[in-house]
């Protein structure tokens, strides 16, 4: 995943499976990647085929050259990349790419993300594919639609009387506000979303883009260098958001002894499940969330699924009316429309008060924030409704290690930007998933098949340090936004759980949990129960060493984690001197501190 380090005058980068990431001058991120994407008529993000690399790299200058091919529905196409950097610091990825049979695609081309730390806020110039020339800002609130459109290029400041300029040849660009799904980026890409889509690409159809990079100007300003990883702790402790699980969808199993006794370690705010009112064994399911609340000592959230409230009456009427006393909140989803409507919340106050009890109704979207920050609840909903929900995943567009621990800077952007949308109600990320649950803009479900031998929905990394660290990671950005009261982060059992089944996995060659195997996710989990707190904590190299300090009543621990494939050492400031540590590759480092740190 590190790739090959090269250099074009003052700009380090990576090469890496045919992208270039980590555009830098010294530690200052220019652009974090310059990429090809195909996105089916699904919309799902489909993987490469590298077949050759040449690269001819000089000491300030290099020329790479990249074979690949397409994969899935895009299996015809081949494309070549000219890569080059140049001694002044100009970088040029070039693509040309041709295919033997027909296809579908609603996305190819070249994409380029641009870091949303250096880059929120900044005045930037876009160059319209018209000649015009516009002065504006990257946005600081999410931005529910494209800032920037019709791009031919785009200046930002670097630093003072420093430029960089990014140009774009070969088709119109324009650029969407990655933060909406918690990427950590501002996304430039080609073909504008308000053309038609799919698009079928026919033999003979040439695909040829440009994307160049340079700087312009000169500055006296020192360039801030990239230095090596030095972890300090910060500022006073912040709570933890409270944490809960949901029963995988569907499932009446019960819990076996086994796993209520992990699952009761973890102390856990709530249980979520899921119910369609319209399905037979809607009750059943219900039924079998209270048994496992009450067997967990812990709250239960019942996620409705229901066009009208008729059905949601329907499935009271066929349980005791006392049973809503068990129910501490109840999650209002329309499942036709990405945003409840305000009649149906409207008509489940009026009509089911008696029958929701004292729980709290909330409502919002099952979907992304995208969704909530397109369609905002208006004031009659807010009204109506006790508290605001969405989801999250980090792997809406991009499924590798360091885009997904990246996306955690994403998921804080959202936090903080939320209650902008929530007429001051309380605010639950529910649930916050490893992988996307399902894709909700396929238009083709039936073709929308897995990238990997899995499941869609299922990533093997669930059962190793990589999610343990996701989830640190992400939890510590929730709490350090601090508006968000309430997590729902994934399942309870199985591979999208904190633990395996009692028989351990279903398809062990690809996922090969062992028996009520609890996973690093459990560990992790299990050290921010009772009364946790988090205490700021900077690295000088996020992309290298992360970290989050906790503190208990009794003791603080530093969780050291290593975001790349290699091991690193990271010295730790404390207050009786530095300690310098090695952190293996993905993987994380308890480290014990003394009281008062």
């Amino acid at each position: 995943m590190n790739g090959q380090i090269l250099r074009a005058g003052p700009l380090t980068m990576r090469l890496v499976d045919g992208d270039l990431r980590d555009i830098r001058l010294g530690g200052l991120e220019i652009i974090r990647r310059i990429y090809m994407v195909f996105q089916d008529q699904n919309w799902t993000a489909r993987p490469w085929l590298i077949d050759q690399v040449d690269l001819d790299d000089g000491e300030d200058h290099f020329t790479a050259q990249v074979q690949a091919r397409g994969t899935f529905d895009a299996t015809p196409l081949n494309w070549t990349a000219t890569i080059t950097g140049t001694d002044e610091g100009t970088i040029t990825y070039r693509v040309t790419g041709t295919t033997t049979e027909a296809f579908l695609r609603n996305r190819l081309g070249l994409c380029v993300l641009h870091p949303i730390t250096e880059c929120t806020g900044l005045p930037v110039t876009i160059e319209h594919v018209d000649g015009s020339v516009e002065a504006t800002r990257f946005p600081v609130s999410l931005s529910p639609h494209q800032p920037f459109l019709d791009i031919r290029a785009m200046t930002h400041q670097v630093l003072p009387e420093l430029f960089a300029t990014v140009r774009f040849t070969g088709e119109a660009f324009e650029t969407e506000d990655h933060r909406n799904w918690s990427d950590a980026s501002f996304k430039t890409y080609c073909t504008p979303i308000r053309l038609p889509f799919p698009v079928t690409i026919q033999p003979g159809d040439v695909l040829e883009q440009q994307v160049s990079v340079r700087l312009e100007g000169a500055t006296t300003t020192p360039v801030p260098t990239l230095a090596d990883p030095l972890i300090t702790v910060t500022g006073s402790a912040i709570p933890v958001p409270s944490i809960g699980l949901q029963i995988p969808r569907g499932t009446t199993t019960e819990l076996t002894p086994t796993q209520v006794e992990a699952l009761s370690a973890l102390e856990l705010n709530h249980l979520r499940v899921d119910i369609e009112c319209a399905s037979s064994n809607a009750a059943d399911l219900l039924r079998t969330a209270i048994r496992q609340a009450q067997q967990l000592r812990t709250n239960l959230w019942v996620a409705l699924y229901a066009t009208t409230g008729d059905q949601i009456r329907a499935l009271l009427e066929q349980l005791p009316l006392d049973i809503a006393i068990l129910v501490d909140r109840w999650l209002l989803f329309n499942p036709t429309s990405k945003v409840t409507p305000t009649p149906l919340i409207q008509v489940v106050r009026r009509d089911l008060d008696e029958r929701l009890g004292r729980a709290q109704l909330i409502s919002g979207t099952d979907l992304y924030f995208t969704e909530l920050n397109r369609e905002p609840l208006g004031a009659t909903a807010l009204a109506l409704l006790d508290g605001i929900c969405f989801s999250v995943n980090p792997q809406v567009h991009a499924a590798d290690h360091q885009s997904v621990l990246q996306n955690s800077a994403g998921l804080g952007a959202i936090a903080r930007d939320a209650p902008r949308l929530s007429g001051g109600l309380p605010l639950a990320i529910s649930p916050l998933t490893l992988r996307p649950r399902f894709n909700p803009n396929a238009t083709a479900p039936e073709l929308d098949v897995s990238n990997t031998p899995l499941p869609s929905a299922v990533d093997a990394r669930q059962r190793t340090d990589f999610a343990a660290i996701w989830a640190l990671l992400s939890l510590k950005e929730i709490a350090e936004a601090g508006t968000i009261d309430v997590v729902t982060l994934g399942e309870t059992i199985g591979w999208r759980g904190v633990m395996a089944e009692p028989a351990g996995s279903p398809d062990p060659a690809n996922f090969a949990s062992a028996p009520d195997e609890r996973f690093p996710i459990w560990r992790a989990l299990h050290q921010l129960a009772g009364d946790c707190k988090i205490l700021p904590t900077v690295s000088t190299r996020p992309d290298v060493v992360q970290a989050v300090t906790l503190e208990q009543p009794d003791e603080s621990m530093l969780l050291l984690m290593n975001v790349t494939t290699e091991s690193h050492e990271v010295v730790v400031n404390l207050s009786g001197g530095p300690m310098t540590l090695a952190v293996p590759p993905f993987s994380i480092v308890d480290v014990p501190l003394p009281k008062g740190q």
